[in-house]
């Protein structure tokens, strides 16, 4: 367990609290998911997207490694990825994160829109940059027949 971090500890509680998953120590079992194993809870999905609005790349971490495959395809209220989010807001880090977290890059909005046509529609070079060296299809087109860039 990182210093600073025992379970005793204000700053512990505060991240046990925030619903960060805390590594356990070294004496106890480890604890592997099976393949059948139920996805994330409501609330789950809940702390994703606050910890992906918020930039915090611990909860976000914390999430991407533990439900790889909804870290992708979980869209909010508004028909958005995490990526799309954060592309469209200018959230390097989370963003940065997402994309190397092995998320899928192509999923689209209702109308077919990418994060790369997010972060390009909002401006966001840095993160247009980044998608761009991941390998996002820089020749997608959406329902309206418009491309990334």
């Amino acid at each position: 367990m990182p210093a600073g971090l025992k379970k005793n500890n204000k700053n512990y509680q505060r991240a046990a609290d925030r619903g960060f998953q805390l590594p356990t120590p070294a004496s106890s079992k480890p604890d592997f998911r099976d393949a059948a194993a139920p996805g994330p809870s409501a609330q789950d999905i809940q702390r994703f997207f606050a910890a992906v609005s918020a930039n915090e790349v611990r909860g976000v971490l914390s999430f991407v490694m533990a439900y790889p495959k909804e870290a992708s395809t979980t869209k909010s209220s508004e028909g958005l990825t995490p990526l799309m989010f954060a592309a469209r807001e200018g959230l390097k880090e989370t963003a940065w994160l997402l994309i190397h977290g092995s998320v899928d890059l192509e999923i689209g909005n209702e109308n077919d829109s990418t994060a790369l046509m997010f972060a390009a529609h909002a401006g966001k070079a840095s993160i247009v940059a980044m998608l761009l060296e991941a390998g996002a299809d820089v020749n997608h087109v959406n329902k309206n027949g418009h491309t990334p860039l």
